[in-house]
Protein backbone atom coordinates (compact mmCIF):
# COMPACT_ATOMS: atom_id res chain seq x y z
CA UNK A 1 0.00 0.00 0.00
CA UNK A 2 1.17 3.30 -1.11
CA UNK A 3 0.17 7.04 -0.14
CA UNK A 4 1.23 10.03 -2.05
CA UNK A 5 0.17 13.52 -0.74
CA UNK A 6 -0.73 15.66 -3.56
CA UNK A 7 -2.75 18.71 -2.66
CA UNK A 8 -3.29 20.79 0.44
CA UNK A 9 -6.31 23.24 1.64
CA UNK A 10 -4.09 25.88 3.14
CA UNK A 11 -5.12 29.54 1.94
CA UNK A 12 -2.40 30.38 -1.13
CA UNK A 13 -1.96 34.16 -1.31
CA UNK A 14 1.00 33.40 -3.46
CA UNK A 15 1.32 31.45 -6.70
CA UNK A 16 4.18 28.80 -6.27
CA UNK A 17 6.53 29.60 -8.45
CA UNK A 18 9.28 29.50 -6.30
CA UNK A 19 8.47 26.13 -5.57
CA UNK A 20 8.15 24.66 -9.08
CA UNK A 21 11.06 26.65 -9.77
CA UNK A 22 13.21 24.46 -6.73
CA UNK A 23 11.77 21.13 -8.62
CA UNK A 24 12.71 21.82 -12.23
CA UNK A 25 16.36 22.98 -10.96
CA UNK A 26 16.41 19.68 -9.10
CA UNK A 27 15.27 18.11 -11.80
CA UNK A 28 18.06 19.07 -14.02
CA UNK A 29 21.04 18.92 -11.72
CA UNK A 30 19.63 15.16 -11.68
CA UNK A 31 19.65 14.38 -15.35
CA UNK A 32 22.01 17.14 -16.20
CA UNK A 33 24.78 15.20 -14.64
CA UNK A 34 23.47 12.06 -15.45
CA UNK A 35 21.86 10.81 -12.42
CA UNK A 36 24.34 12.36 -10.14
CA UNK A 37 27.01 9.62 -11.22
CA UNK A 38 29.39 12.31 -13.20
CA UNK A 39 32.79 13.42 -12.21
CA UNK A 40 31.42 16.95 -12.07
CA UNK A 41 28.50 16.37 -9.58
CA UNK A 42 30.77 14.33 -6.93
CA UNK A 43 33.85 16.81 -6.92
CA UNK A 44 31.92 19.85 -7.00
CA UNK A 45 28.32 19.22 -6.24
CA UNK A 46 28.52 16.50 -2.89
CA UNK A 47 29.02 17.52 0.29
CA UNK A 48 31.88 15.74 1.40
CA UNK A 49 33.30 15.16 5.26
CA UNK A 50 36.44 15.17 5.96
CA UNK A 51 38.40 17.88 4.25
CA UNK A 52 37.68 21.10 5.10
CA UNK A 53 34.73 23.69 4.55
CA UNK A 54 33.61 24.25 1.21
CA UNK A 55 30.81 26.72 0.48
CA UNK A 56 30.22 25.93 -2.46
CA UNK A 57 28.74 22.38 -1.35
CA UNK A 58 26.75 23.73 1.04
CA UNK A 59 24.32 25.22 -1.95
CA UNK A 60 25.08 22.35 -4.22
CA UNK A 61 24.27 19.72 -2.26
CA UNK A 62 20.73 20.85 -1.64
CA UNK A 63 20.03 19.54 -5.19
CA UNK A 64 21.55 15.98 -5.43
CA UNK A 65 20.07 13.21 -5.22
CA UNK A 66 21.28 9.03 -5.09
CA UNK A 67 19.22 7.46 -7.45
CA UNK A 68 15.53 8.82 -8.95
CA UNK A 69 13.26 7.30 -6.06
CA UNK A 70 15.11 9.32 -3.73
CA UNK A 71 14.27 12.53 -6.07
CA UNK A 72 10.63 11.81 -6.97
CA UNK A 73 10.04 10.95 -2.86
CA UNK A 74 11.97 14.77 -2.07
CA UNK A 75 10.06 16.60 -4.78
CA UNK A 76 6.45 15.32 -3.70
CA UNK A 77 7.06 17.28 -0.02
CA UNK A 78 8.66 19.80 -1.42
CA UNK A 79 5.76 20.70 -3.37
CA UNK A 80 2.97 19.94 -0.47
CA UNK A 81 5.34 21.90 2.36
CA UNK A 82 6.13 24.50 -0.45
CA UNK A 83 2.82 25.81 -1.34
CA UNK A 84 1.97 26.22 2.60
CA UNK A 85 5.17 28.02 2.93
CA UNK A 86 5.12 29.89 -0.21
CA UNK A 87 1.50 30.66 -0.10
CA UNK A 88 2.65 32.91 3.08
CA UNK A 89 5.64 34.23 1.88
CA UNK A 90 5.87 34.68 -2.02
CA UNK A 91 8.19 33.27 -4.23
CA UNK A 92 11.26 35.74 -3.34
CA UNK A 93 11.01 35.46 0.85
CA UNK A 94 10.47 31.48 0.30
CA UNK A 95 13.58 31.27 -1.83
CA UNK A 96 15.20 33.02 0.76
CA UNK A 97 13.99 30.43 3.81
CA UNK A 98 14.49 27.50 1.95
CA UNK A 99 18.14 27.92 0.68
CA UNK A 100 19.40 29.36 4.17
CA UNK A 101 17.98 26.10 5.82
CA UNK A 102 20.12 24.26 3.19
CA UNK A 103 23.09 26.33 3.72
CA UNK A 104 22.73 26.26 7.19
CA UNK A 105 22.15 22.59 8.00
CA UNK A 106 25.48 21.82 5.39
CA UNK A 107 27.18 24.23 7.41
CA UNK A 108 27.10 22.38 10.60
CA UNK A 109 26.74 19.56 8.82
CA UNK A 110 30.11 19.99 7.44
CA UNK A 111 31.71 21.80 10.57
CA UNK A 112 30.79 18.76 12.95
CA UNK A 113 32.34 16.53 10.48
CA UNK A 114 35.73 18.15 9.77
CA UNK A 115 37.89 15.69 11.95
CA UNK A 116 35.94 12.61 10.21
CA UNK A 117 38.44 9.74 8.88
CA UNK A 118 35.13 6.96 8.57
CA UNK A 119 33.90 4.91 5.44
CA UNK A 120 31.05 7.57 4.74
CA UNK A 121 32.12 9.85 2.19
CA UNK A 122 29.35 12.82 1.84
CA UNK A 123 25.87 13.77 1.75
CA UNK A 124 23.23 15.17 -0.59
CA UNK A 125 19.90 15.88 -0.67
CA UNK A 126 16.71 18.20 -1.03
CA UNK A 127 15.34 16.72 2.59
CA UNK A 128 16.98 18.71 4.87
CA UNK A 129 15.50 21.80 4.01
CA UNK A 130 12.32 20.11 3.44
CA UNK A 131 12.35 19.03 6.68
CA UNK A 132 12.88 22.90 7.42
CA UNK A 133 9.56 23.70 5.48
CA UNK A 134 7.74 20.96 7.41
CA UNK A 135 8.48 22.17 10.51
CA UNK A 136 7.63 25.34 9.52
CA UNK A 137 3.97 24.83 8.24
CA UNK A 138 3.60 22.90 11.47
CA UNK A 139 4.44 26.24 13.21
CA UNK A 140 2.31 28.24 11.08
CA UNK A 141 -0.80 25.92 9.73
CA UNK A 142 -0.96 23.15 12.00
CA UNK A 143 -4.84 22.54 11.55
CA UNK A 144 -4.53 22.57 7.51
CA UNK A 145 -5.34 19.58 6.33
CA UNK A 146 -2.93 17.65 3.42
CA UNK A 147 -4.66 15.58 0.86
CA UNK A 148 -3.40 12.17 -0.08
CA UNK A 149 -4.21 9.41 -2.50
CA UNK A 150 -3.57 5.64 -1.81
CA UNK A 151 -2.95 2.95 -3.67
CA UNK A 152 -3.41 -0.73 -3.08
CA UNK A 153 -3.72 -4.05 -5.05
CA UNK A 154 -6.27 -6.39 -4.71
CA UNK A 155 -7.27 -9.74 -6.30
CA UNK A 156 -4.41 -8.00 -9.15
CA UNK A 157 -6.76 -5.21 -9.50
CA UNK A 158 -5.14 -1.81 -8.45
CA UNK A 159 -7.45 0.48 -6.32
CA UNK A 160 -7.15 3.70 -5.38
CA UNK A 161 -9.00 5.89 -2.13
CA UNK A 162 -8.20 9.34 -0.75
CA UNK A 163 -7.65 10.90 2.66
CA UNK A 164 -6.93 14.06 4.63
CA UNK A 165 -4.84 14.42 7.76
CA UNK A 166 -3.73 17.57 9.52
CA UNK A 167 -0.16 19.48 8.95
CA UNK A 168 0.73 19.09 12.25
CA UNK A 169 0.03 14.92 12.86
CA UNK A 170 1.91 14.65 9.65
CA UNK A 171 4.85 16.69 10.68
CA UNK A 172 4.95 14.69 13.94
CA UNK A 173 4.28 11.37 12.48
CA UNK A 174 7.64 12.18 10.55
CA UNK A 175 9.75 13.90 13.44
CA UNK A 176 8.56 10.71 15.54
CA UNK A 177 9.72 8.39 13.40
CA UNK A 178 12.97 9.94 12.36
CA UNK A 179 13.39 10.28 16.43
CA UNK A 180 13.01 6.60 17.05
CA UNK A 181 15.07 5.58 14.02
CA UNK A 182 18.23 8.12 14.97
CA UNK A 183 17.93 7.16 18.65
CA UNK A 184 18.64 3.47 17.24
CA UNK A 185 22.26 4.43 16.30
CA UNK A 186 22.76 6.85 19.13
CA UNK A 187 22.22 10.06 17.23
CA UNK A 188 25.09 9.21 14.60
CA UNK A 189 25.37 11.36 11.31
CA UNK A 190 22.58 9.47 9.04
CA UNK A 191 19.51 10.40 7.05
CA UNK A 192 17.63 10.44 10.75
CA UNK A 193 19.93 13.03 12.08
CA UNK A 194 19.89 15.25 9.21
CA UNK A 195 16.00 15.47 9.26
CA UNK A 196 16.54 15.88 12.68
CA UNK A 197 18.81 18.66 11.96
CA UNK A 198 16.58 20.31 9.26
CA UNK A 199 13.33 20.22 11.47
CA UNK A 200 15.35 21.99 14.47
CA UNK A 201 16.72 24.49 12.08
CA UNK A 202 13.26 25.01 10.06
CA UNK A 203 11.23 25.26 13.56
CA UNK A 204 13.85 27.82 14.93
CA UNK A 205 12.91 30.08 11.09
CA UNK A 206 9.09 29.27 11.66
CA UNK A 207 9.18 30.69 15.33
CA UNK A 208 10.90 34.29 14.18
CA UNK A 209 8.95 35.06 11.40
CA UNK A 210 5.66 33.98 13.40
CA UNK A 211 7.11 36.16 16.55
CA UNK A 212 8.41 39.07 14.27
CA UNK A 213 5.12 39.37 12.43
CA UNK A 214 6.99 38.57 9.04
CA UNK A 215 4.19 36.08 8.48
CA UNK A 216 0.32 36.71 8.58
CA UNK A 217 -1.19 33.00 10.00
CA UNK A 218 -4.32 34.80 10.66
CA UNK A 219 -5.13 33.35 13.75
CA UNK A 220 -4.35 29.59 12.59
CA UNK A 221 -0.36 29.03 14.00
CA UNK A 222 0.04 26.66 16.55
CA UNK A 223 0.17 29.14 19.53
CA UNK A 224 -3.29 30.64 18.87
CA UNK A 225 -4.22 26.59 18.03
CA UNK A 226 -2.82 25.60 21.13
CA UNK A 227 -4.37 28.36 23.14
CA UNK A 228 -7.97 27.09 21.58
CA UNK A 229 -7.23 24.11 23.29
CA UNK A 230 -6.28 25.18 27.12
CA UNK A 231 -9.20 26.99 26.70
CA UNK A 232 -11.64 24.16 26.16
CA UNK A 233 -9.79 22.42 29.06
CA UNK A 234 -10.47 25.39 30.93
CA UNK A 235 -7.00 26.42 31.83
CA UNK A 236 -7.26 29.74 29.89
CA UNK A 237 -10.43 32.41 30.07
CA UNK A 238 -12.56 31.55 27.23
CA UNK A 239 -12.79 33.61 24.44
CA UNK A 240 -15.79 34.84 22.54
CA UNK A 241 -18.48 31.90 21.49
CA UNK A 242 -19.13 31.96 17.50
CA UNK A 243 -21.53 29.90 15.67
CA UNK A 244 -20.24 29.02 12.34
CA UNK A 245 -22.62 29.50 9.91
CA UNK A 246 -22.53 29.01 5.47
CA UNK A 247 -21.08 32.23 5.20
CA UNK A 248 -18.99 33.38 8.32
CA UNK A 249 -19.65 33.16 12.04
CA UNK A 250 -22.54 35.03 13.87
CA UNK A 251 -21.66 35.76 17.69
CA UNK A 252 -23.13 34.23 20.54
CA UNK A 253 -21.60 36.65 23.35
CA UNK A 254 -22.98 40.33 24.48
CA UNK A 255 -22.84 43.38 22.35
CA UNK A 256 -19.73 44.89 23.76
CA UNK A 257 -17.10 44.17 21.67
CA UNK A 258 -13.79 41.98 22.62
CA UNK A 259 -11.00 43.69 23.67
CA UNK A 260 -8.47 43.36 21.04
CA UNK A 261 -4.90 43.98 21.18
CA UNK A 262 -2.70 46.43 18.37
CA UNK A 263 -1.79 43.02 16.40
CA UNK A 264 -5.17 41.93 16.30
CA UNK A 265 -6.52 45.19 15.19
CA UNK A 266 -4.19 45.29 11.92
CA UNK A 267 -4.65 41.92 11.25
CA UNK A 268 -8.30 42.76 10.57
CA UNK A 269 -6.95 45.72 8.51
CA UNK A 270 -4.59 43.20 6.59
CA UNK A 271 -7.40 41.18 6.44
CA UNK A 272 -10.18 43.41 5.18
CA UNK A 273 -7.76 44.76 2.76
CA UNK A 274 -6.93 41.65 0.91
CA UNK A 275 -10.53 40.79 0.45
CA UNK A 276 -11.34 44.56 -1.03
CA UNK A 277 -8.57 43.94 -3.02
CA UNK A 278 -9.72 40.41 -4.17
CA UNK A 279 -12.95 41.73 -5.09
CA UNK A 280 -11.71 44.06 -7.35
CA UNK A 281 -9.50 41.39 -9.37
CA UNK A 282 -12.39 38.71 -9.47
CA UNK A 283 -11.47 36.62 -7.21
CA UNK A 284 -14.53 36.21 -5.54
CA UNK A 285 -14.24 33.07 -3.93
CA UNK A 286 -10.67 33.49 -2.57
CA UNK A 287 -12.89 36.32 -1.08
CA UNK A 288 -15.05 34.46 -0.29
CA UNK A 289 -12.64 32.33 2.16
CA UNK A 290 -10.94 35.66 3.32
CA UNK A 291 -14.42 36.96 4.52
CA UNK A 292 -14.82 33.79 7.15
CA UNK A 293 -11.46 34.76 8.33
CA UNK A 294 -12.10 38.47 8.96
CA UNK A 295 -15.74 37.12 10.52
CA UNK A 296 -13.79 34.73 12.83
CA UNK A 297 -11.26 37.37 14.06
CA UNK A 298 -14.26 40.20 14.12
CA UNK A 299 -16.94 38.34 16.55
CA UNK A 300 -19.60 40.21 14.73
CA UNK A 301 -19.03 40.08 11.01
CA UNK A 302 -19.92 43.47 9.50
CA UNK A 303 -19.24 43.57 5.87
CA UNK A 304 -19.85 46.99 4.73
CA UNK A 305 -23.03 47.02 2.09
CA UNK A 306 -21.04 47.83 -0.88
CA UNK A 307 -18.36 45.21 0.16
CA UNK A 308 -21.48 42.30 0.51
CA UNK A 309 -22.89 43.59 -2.63
CA UNK A 310 -19.72 43.01 -4.49
CA UNK A 311 -19.06 39.69 -3.52
CA UNK A 312 -22.76 38.07 -3.76
CA UNK A 313 -23.12 39.36 -7.48
CA UNK A 314 -19.37 37.70 -8.00
CA UNK A 315 -20.51 34.56 -6.23
CA UNK A 316 -23.66 34.39 -8.37
CA UNK A 317 -21.10 35.30 -11.72
CA UNK A 318 -19.43 31.38 -10.85
CA UNK A 319 -22.84 30.05 -10.23
CA UNK A 320 -21.79 29.11 -6.70
CA UNK A 321 -25.03 29.17 -5.20
CA UNK A 322 -24.36 27.13 -2.12
CA UNK A 323 -22.33 29.96 0.03
CA UNK A 324 -24.53 32.99 -1.64
CA UNK A 325 -27.67 32.16 -0.06
CA UNK A 326 -26.32 32.78 3.01
CA UNK A 327 -24.71 35.77 1.99
CA UNK A 328 -28.28 36.98 0.33
CA UNK A 329 -30.11 36.31 4.03
CA UNK A 330 -28.08 38.39 5.83
CA UNK A 331 -28.00 41.46 2.77
CA UNK A 332 -31.94 41.51 3.63
CA UNK A 333 -31.54 41.10 7.14
CA UNK A 334 -29.29 44.15 7.51
CA UNK A 335 -30.08 46.19 4.48
CA UNK A 336 -33.96 45.50 3.89
CA UNK A 337 -34.28 48.83 2.32
CA UNK A 338 -34.09 48.70 -2.00
CA UNK A 339 -33.92 45.29 -1.83
CA UNK A 340 -36.42 43.81 -4.18
CA UNK A 341 -33.75 42.66 -6.06
CA UNK A 342 -31.64 40.59 -3.70
CA UNK A 343 -35.06 39.23 -2.02
CA UNK A 344 -36.18 37.80 -5.64
CA UNK A 345 -32.92 36.15 -6.02
CA UNK A 346 -33.29 34.79 -2.65
CA UNK A 347 -36.97 33.13 -3.78
CA UNK A 348 -35.32 31.72 -7.04
CA UNK A 349 -32.83 30.03 -5.17
CA UNK A 350 -35.19 28.63 -2.61
CA UNK A 351 -37.32 27.33 -4.90
CA UNK A 352 -34.72 25.92 -7.82
CA UNK A 353 -31.63 25.03 -5.60
CA UNK A 354 -32.90 24.20 -1.78
CA UNK A 355 -36.77 23.52 -2.77
CA UNK A 356 -38.29 25.64 0.11
CA UNK A 357 -41.67 27.09 -1.23
CA UNK A 358 -42.17 27.58 2.60
CA UNK A 359 -39.01 30.35 2.62
CA UNK A 360 -39.72 32.15 -0.64
CA UNK A 361 -43.29 32.78 0.38
CA UNK A 362 -42.39 34.18 3.70
CA UNK A 363 -39.81 36.57 1.80
CA UNK A 364 -42.19 37.54 -0.37
CA UNK A 365 -45.64 38.17 2.04
CA UNK A 366 -42.12 40.52 4.10
CA UNK A 367 -41.49 42.64 0.98
CA UNK A 368 -43.59 45.63 1.13
CA UNK A 369 -45.17 46.67 -1.80
CA UNK A 370 -44.94 50.24 -2.21
CA UNK A 371 -41.74 51.50 -3.72
CA UNK A 372 -42.13 48.21 -6.20
CA UNK A 373 -41.47 49.29 -10.10
CA UNK A 374 -43.56 48.07 -12.50
CA UNK A 375 -41.30 45.05 -13.54
CA UNK A 376 -40.78 44.43 -9.94
CA UNK A 377 -44.53 43.73 -9.54
CA UNK A 378 -44.66 41.45 -12.62
CA UNK A 379 -41.89 39.53 -11.22
CA UNK A 380 -42.83 39.22 -7.48
CA UNK A 381 -46.52 37.51 -8.89
CA UNK A 382 -44.66 35.21 -11.09
CA UNK A 383 -42.74 34.23 -8.45
CA UNK A 384 -46.15 34.07 -6.16
CA UNK A 385 -47.30 31.96 -8.75
CA UNK A 386 -44.59 29.62 -8.88
CA UNK A 387 -44.81 29.11 -4.90
CA UNK A 388 -48.22 28.36 -5.07
CA UNK A 389 -48.08 25.92 -7.44
CA UNK A 390 -45.11 24.30 -5.47
CA UNK A 391 -47.52 24.36 -2.29
CA UNK A 392 -51.03 23.09 -3.34
CA UNK A 393 -48.83 19.74 -5.10
CA UNK A 394 -47.81 19.10 -1.88
CA UNK A 395 -43.87 20.24 -1.80
CA UNK A 396 -43.40 21.37 2.26
CA UNK A 397 -39.95 21.76 3.88
CA UNK A 398 -38.46 20.45 7.22
CA UNK A 399 -37.94 22.84 9.74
Amino acid sequence: MIFIPYSTDAPLYHRPFGTIGLIAANLAAYFLTDGCTSSFAWNQMFLKYGVGLRPVEWVLCNFMHLGLAHLVGNMIFLWIFGLIVEGKLGALRFLGVYLSIGVVGALIEQVGMLGYLGEIAGSCGASLAIFGLMSIALIWAPRNEISFVGFYAFFRILHTFEFDIAVMYVALWYVGWDLFSASLVKFAVGTATLHLLGAVIGAGVGWLFLKRGWVDCEGWDIVNVWKGKLEAAGYLPARRKVMETASGYRDLGDDEPPLESEAERKTKQSLLKRLRAQLDRGEFVAALDTRRKLALLKGADRLQRDDLHRLIGGLLSLRQWEPTIPLLEEFLLRFPEKSARHCFKLCELYLDKCRRPGEAKRLLDELPEAGLSPEERTHRRRLESRVRQLLEAGMYEIG
